[in-house]
C-alpha cells in the first residue's frame, strides 16, 4: 500500500468512526451487557470494547479497568484494528510488538490479549472487542468464535444505534420544514396523482375554513365549484401534454362557509406527486373587477373625460371627448 492510499484509508476509518458518533458517550447498557459476557465466555478478568481515534485508544464499556481512554502508541487494540481476524497473543513477553509496553513492564503484568476488530458494513476498523489476562494463555476454539459472535453483536448495535440517530435527524428536519410551511400565509400541500389531499398546511383553516385534517385524503377538487373543475383539469392535462410540469393558473373555491375565494396556484408535478403551493387573490380579484368596472364606466361617460400626463399632453380620452 503506497502512503497516499494509506492516508486514504485512515481518513474513511476515522470518517466511519465519527459517523457512529460513540466516543465520549455515558455507559449504555447493551455494551456493558456484551463485555461481561466476553469475560465470562473467555474467563478473562479484563475485557474491553474500545474504538480508536486518531490519537487515543478510547473504552465504551470496560471490566477489570478503571481507565476511560490512554494513548493510542500504548493501545494493544491498536494493532488489532490492522487484523481481518482476531489478533491473540498467549504471551506478550514474547511479543516483540507488546513486550515494551508499560501495560507489560509495570503492574499490573498483562501477560495474555486476545481481541476481535469491530468491522463496519463498508471493511472499516473502528476499534476491538478485548480479552486480557495476567497469566499465559490460549482461548478455545468455541471461545474465539463466541469473540467474533460478540463483536458482530456490538456492530449491530452500532448500526441501530446510527440508524436510530438518523432517523431522529430526519424526523426533526420534516418538522423543521413543515413548521416552516405552517408559518406561510400561503397553503401548501402535497397531492397524489389523482389529485387527493396528502398532506396540507395549517394555513388552508385560516383561508378556506376546513382544518388539515378535514381535507386530508379528499380529492381537491371537491372543494372547486363544478365548472371550474373541468376547466382546470383541462389545463392541467393541455399543460402536461406539452411536457410542462410547472403549471400557474387562478381559480375559485368554495369555502366552509360556503362563499367563494379566488386562489392562484402553482403546481409542480415530480415524482408522480403533486407540489402545490396557492395565495388568497380574493381581494386583488375584486379591486381588479371593480378597477374594470369603473374603466368601462368612465369610458362609455357621456362626459368627456381625458387624462394627462405632468406636461399636459393628453394620454387617454373616453369616446365622449373624443
Amino acid at each position: 500500500m503506497n502512503r497516499h492510499q494509506s492516508v486514504f484509508t485512515k481518513d474513511k476509518r476515522l470518517t466511519a468512526l465519527q459517523s457512529y458518533h460513540i466516543l465520549d458517550t455515558p455507559p449504555e447498557k447493551e455494551y456493558d451487557a456484551i463485555i461481561r459476557l466476553a469475560a465470562s465466555i473467555c474467563k478473562a478478568p479484563v475485557a474491553l470494547i474500545s474504538f480508536i481515534d486518531a490519537e487515543r485508544q478510547w473504552i465504551k464499556s470496560g471490566i477489570g479497568v478503571d481507565v476511560r481512554q490512554l494513548p493510542r502508541i500504548d493501545a494493544f487494540c491498536n494493532h488489532t484494528i490492522l487484523q481481518d481476524d482476531i489478533l491473540e497473543i498467549e504471551d506478550v513477553l514474547e511479543s516483540n510488538i507488546f513486550s515494551r509496553s508499560r501495560f507489560v513492564v509495570n503492574d499490573p503484568q498483562i501477560r495474555f490479549y486476545a481481541g476481535a476488530p469491530l468491522v463496519d458494513p463498508e471493511g472499516n476498523r473502528i476499534g476491538a472487542l478485548c480479552v486480557m489476562d495476567m497469566i499465559q494463555r490460549k482461548l478455545s476454539e468455541e471461545q474465539l468464535s463466541s469473540m467474533r459472535t460478540l463483536a458482530s453483536e456490538v456492530m449491530l448495535h452500532l448500526e441501530f444505534r446510527k440508524q436510530k440517530r438518523q432517523i431522529s435527524v430526519i424526523a426533526n428536519r420534516e418538522k423543521n420544514i413543515f413548521n416552516l410551511l405552517n408559518a406561510s400565509p400561503e397553503i401548501h400541500c402535497i397531492l397524489d396523482k389523482d389529485y387527493r389531499v396528502e398532506m396540507i398546511s395549517q394555513s388552508v383553516s385560516d383561508i378556506i375554513g376546513y382544518t388539515p385534517g378535514e381535507i386530508t385524503g379528499s380529492v381537491i377538487w371537491d372543494y372547486f365549484p363544478a365548472e371550474t373543475r373541468i376547466a382546470v383539469t383541462q389545463l392541467i392535462k393541455n399543460e402536461l401534454n406539452a411536457r410542462k410540469n410547472r403549471i400557474a393558473t387562478d381559480t375559485p373555491i368554495v369555502t366552509h362557509s360556503g362563499d367563494i375565494k379566488w386562489l392562484r396556484w402553482s403546481l409542480t408535478f415530480l415524482d408522480n406527486q403533486w407540489y402545490a403551493a396557492c395565495s388568497d387573490i380574493s381581494a386583488l380579484k375584486k379591486a381588479g373587477d371593480e378597477l374594470n368596472i369603473l374603466s368601462f364606466a368612465t369610458l362609455k361617460s357621456p362626459v368627456g373625460i381625458t387624462i394627462r400626463d405632468n406636461e399636459g399632453r393628453v394620454v387617454w380620452m373616453n369616446e365622449a371627448f373624443e
